[in-house]
């Protein structure tokens, strides 16, 4: 019988998280031995996928390398860590920078319509239970939104769901089905929708309209996120956790 993954001893990490990344791949390998292979549905492949991610996001960069230097000795799970690596390595705004540059989008507010088109999806506005859905295989890219969400929401839903194909699987051929709100480890969507705020109010372009309405006669009482939504058409609680992150950025 094909195991799925070949475990070195479980103590052999200095890291006590590699150890525990190690002891639950270890789990799921006799787990999917003892169910069958043939009995094993989409369902519990999902659910073991969130919580490898879920540990893999609790690691440093340092103690994913200690795993591909140390660990598992096939390719295939190899690479998959070395992806994970690079996609936390390389910064959102470093993503969002590429993106904005190749389709000759740095302006306010940004039109996530015309850059999911320019990348070859088809926008479908379609009655569903949550926001949205990313559909991707050899033939289609194709994005659902919820009809019935407010137009801020949507722009927001377009940019997280633009974020699974370009953190997840960039221009890959690999098939892709992501629902928001459904199915996807709390960690992940946390990193997706980070990575959507970067999309619609990207770090320079922010920077710069903060720059502008400090020296401008604002109300010192107003509240900066709600200019900051009226100018990138996102929505106030949106532009009010992308100020507070901005801010940490810049105190970095």
């Amino acid at each position: 019988m094909k195991k799925i993954e070949e475990c070195p001893s479980s103590n052999m990490y200095k890291s006590r998280k590699c150890n525990e990344y190690h002891n639950f791949k270890l789990q799921q390998s006799l787990d999917y031995e003892k169910i069958g292979y043939d009995n094993i549905t989409k369902e519990m492949k999902l659910s073991y996928k969130n919580k490898a991610e879920s540990l893999l996001y609790k690691m440093s960069n340092e103690e994913i390398q200690e795993l591909i230097d140390l660990g598992n000795k096939s390719s295939q799970v190899k690479s998959y860590l070395s992806s994970f690596l690079k996609s936390t390595t390389k910064t959102d705004r470093d993503i969002v920078k590429d993106i904005l540059t190749r389709n000759n989008m740095w302006r306010i507010p940004i039109d996530i319509v015309k850059l999911a088109e320019s990348e070859g999806f088809s926008i479908e506005q379609v009655v569903m239970d949550g926001d949205g859905k990313i559909l991707i295989n050899d033939i289609e890219k194709i994005i659902h939104v919820n009809v019935n969400t407010p137009k801020s929401r949507k722009k927001f839903t377009l940019a997280h769901e633009l974020g699974h194909w370009y953190v997840d699987g960039n221009q890959s051929s690999q098939q892709i089905v992501a629902c928001r709100n459904d199915n996807i480890s709390p960690a992940r969507e946390t990193r997706i929708n980070n990575f959507a705020s970067e999309l619609l109010m990207p770090f320079e372009l922010l920077y710069d309209f903060l720059k502008k309405i400090v020296k401008s006669d604002i109300d010192p009482e107003a509240n900066v996120a709600d200019y900051i939504a009226d100018e990138f058409e996102v929505s106030s609680s949106a532009a009010s956790i992308r100020l507070s992150k901005f801010v940490k950025e810049v105190m970095m």
